[in-house]
């Protein structure tokens, strides 16, 4: 970060609320109603940059109630700030401290004024140089035992996504049956797609028998995510991915200091949940260890969206992200987002900052 002119002059926090096209969240505890902040910072020229916060409490247990605390003192904070460089703003305690969804809203905000100010886009912030090229998306085609799985999988396949991902529960009353319909999805959808499987931590040590475990292997997923809830870093007999596991400290660094020697091959970063400045970090610290790297959504609005894209493209090294457009995008005002231009990658928008156009603020904005 270099030094910027000057800080917000105002800062303004304001509720979303809406419901989504349809159920969003992990496969166990999935809901249509969503619920998001807007941070919006104005300064002494009346530039304006927007973070935003969506927490998902099925994911992280953040919720509206406390992220909105979190959001209002920082907001305070921001408002007295007066001249700073950002990233010694971005640096400070009280930042750092917020809940990371919270800390996401300010950081994206606040990078994505001073990046207006300076007239380049917000990936630009992160990284000021080298080639940024597209980046694929891995298109999220819902539970396994959904209605319409195939379908959607075939029109991700027909618009040219090459990995597909699918949750599982994780029951053990509904574990074969989830099993029998993600390897109906190799025969129902032609092509040379990849699958990965996701249990968002569902499994216990106890509940993963031996059968259940040779059963997962033999799909043969490019890997799947977060099989086990955080604090255990198993072996397991096929590729696996840290997604929850990279928002505890103890298991980051057993994740990363363990690497291929227990299956895991990728780690999966979610900058709405970690903050952006934190996934930045983790990314590099999983590539040092050889690590593979997937950027992903957490359901968010437009701006969240758009940022993690921005991230995405500014990684030297990732893989297919998670960064399709999703249902939870209805819950908010609509908003296109540039670096969703294409139907099966991230692309570098032709905008500054985050490249999404402002949304209301005040008395403007809808939900309040």
């Amino acid at each position: 970060m270099t030094r910027g002119d000057r800080a917000a002059r105002r800062a303004v926090v304001d509720v979303y609320e809406g419901a989504s096209a349809s159920a969003v969240g992990p496969a166990r505890a999935r809901t249509q109603l969503r619920s998001g902040l807007l941070l919006t910072l104005t300064d002494a020229d009346g530039l304006t940059g927007q973070g935003e916060a969506a927490p998902l409490p099925a994911y992280d247990g953040a919720t509206l109630v406390d992220v909105r605390a979190a959001l209002d003192a920082a907001a305070e904070q921001l408002s007295r700030a007066g001249r700073v460089v950002p990233g010694t703003l971005l640096a400070k305690p009280w930042v750092r401290e917020l809940p990371g969804c919270a800390r996401f809203a300010v950081e994206v905000a606040v990078l994505d004024l001073e990046a207006r100010r300076r007239g380049v886009p917000l990936r630009r912030m992160l990284r000021p140089r080298g080639a940024m090229v597209p980046v694929p998306v891995s298109a999220y085609v819902g539970a396994a035992l959904d209605a319409g799985l195939a379908a959607r999988a075939n029109d991700a396949v027909a618009r040219g996504v090459g990995t597909l991902k699918v949750k599982l529960g994780g029951t053990v009353e509904c574990f074969d049956a989830e099993v029998a319909a993600v390897a109906a999805l190799r025969d129902e959808v032609p092509g040379a797609w990849r699958l990965r499987l996701d249990l968002n931590g569902a499994w216990t040590a106890a509940s993963a028998a031996p059968a259940r475990l040779a059963a997962l292997a033999a799909l043969d997923a490019e890997f799947v995510e977060q099989p086990f809830t955080p604090g255990s870093v198993p072996s397991l007999p096929f590729r696996w991915a840290a997604d929850e596991s990279m928002g505890v400290d103890g298991d980051v660094r057993a994740v990363l200091r363990a690497g291929a020697s227990r299956g895991v091959v990728a780690v999966v970063l979610k900058p709405a949940a970690l903050g952006l400045l934190r996934a930045w970090e983790l990314a590099s610290r999983a590539r040092a260890a050889g690590l593979a790297v997937v950027v992903t959504h957490l359901f968010d609005g437009p701006i969240g969206l758009a940022a993690a894209c921005e991230l995405a493209l500014a990684l030297p090294s990732v893989g297919a992200c998670g960064l399709d457009l999703h249902a939870g995008l209805a819950a908010w005002p609509a908003r296109d987002v540039p670096q969703r231009a294409s139907a099966a990658y991230v692309v570098p928008g032709a905008g500054v900052g985050h490249g999404i156009a402002s949304l209301p603020s005040g008395r403007a904005a809808a939900g309040l």
